[in-house]
């Protein structure tokens, strides 16, 4: 009887091991690894891209907060990064939108 319920318990481990084995055949096939590697670059240029703006946030607010700073506000006149920030703010101010605008290294007109 101990060997039949051996044999069984075999028997029971070897189905388990095909469907464990037929679950990753369905996971590694072509079409899902495309299908994969296409949602989650999808996703990573989402979050790159929120991360990005976030980031760009963050250092406008900095430069805007700490231009009273007299090294940081040499600084900012050396660079002319003050104005490139002003100019690209004015012009999202008028647009209304967040429609692409000009190269940053353009010069501003003021």
């Amino acid at each position: 009887m101990a060997e039949e319920k051996k044999e069984s318990t075999l028997e029971d481990e070897l189905r388990k091991l095909n469907r464990h084995i037929s679950a990753q055949n369905k996971y590694y096939r072509r079409t899902s690894i495309i299908i994969r590697s296409i949602t989650t670059g999808v996703f990573t240029a989402i979050g790159t891209t929120i991360g990005f703006a976030l980031v760009i946030i963050i250092l406008a607010s900095f430069v805007r907060t700490f231009s009273a700073v007299p090294v940081i506000q040499d600084v900012l006149k050396e660079t002319k990064l003050d104005k490139i920030i002003e100019y690209q703010l004015s012009l999202i101010e008028k647009s209304g939108s967040t429609t692409p605008t000009p190269s940053p290294t353009t010069n501003p007109s003021n």
